[in-house]
């Protein structure tokens, strides 16, 4: 199973960045949605409508470990500025969840003033022009982009899972339950035990397999 960072260009040159647990899957799911007219995010959805499947491209932009994802779809974010992305803030969650305001301002001032480093452009303009980087240079990366400043944001997030099947990571359980019920999964008022349960045993629920993004946690 392949992880990491994506965009969905369309024939203007405007796209999206997301981030993916399995690349083949998400694209698979985005552009069922897109074809059925219940995407999410209505800025993607009004340009299908307009431009159709022609011309509609997937870019892998990088590949990274599942527990990084977050950390290099907000610095995709940050540095290409995609046109499609409605919230800038990667792992919030889908579907209109973009969490308290409180966690907005701590991950805004976990980001203040921070600038990508020379590697990570690097890393991003080699996984697009399709050249390898040498696995010293992973770890190289790795442990620069590692702070302390980066692993306290992530702990900011109270108890995410994510979905493995579409790769949406939910800030909990309940919005995760949420987004079940909006897309017709199930009628049960409070699905939020049954998901969490399900993610902390990586059980199926709901038709999807669901499990906990520990390490969002500082140890």
């Amino acid at each position: 199973m392949i992880s990491g960072i994506y965009k969905i260009i369309f024939p203007s040159g405007n796209f999206y960045i997301g981030s993916a647990v399995h690349f083949k899957r998400r694209w698979n799911h985005h552009l069922c949605n897109l074809k059925l007219g219940r995407h999410h995010n209505k800025p993607l959805q009004n340009a299908f409508n307009k431009y159709g499947e022609i011309g509609l491209k997937f870019e892998i932009l990088l590949v990274c470990e599942k527990k990084d994802l977050i950390f290099y779809e907000q610095r995709a974010i940050d540095i290409l500025k995609p046109e499609y992305n409605v919230c800038k803030t990667a792992g919030v969650g889908n579907f209109g969840n973009i969490g308290s305001a409180s966690m907005r301002e701590k991950l805004r001032l976990a980001n203040l003033g921070k600038k990508a480093s020379v590697e990570a452009k690097a890393k991003m303009r080699a996984a697009k022009l399709g050249k390898k980087i040498s696995h010293s240079s992973w770890l190289k990366l790795k442990e620069t982009m590692n702070s302390p400043a980066v692993r306290l944001k992530m702990a900011t997030r109270s108890e995410p899972v994510q979905c493995v099947e579409t790769g949406q990571i939910f800030k909990s359980g309940k919005a995760a339950g949420d987004w079940c019920i909006k897309q017709g999964l199930t009628t049960n008022k409070e699905p939020r035990n049954i998901i969490n349960k399900a993610a902390k045993n990586k059980k199926v629920a709901y038709g999807y397999r669901w499990i906990k993004m520990e390490h969002y946690k500082v140890p």
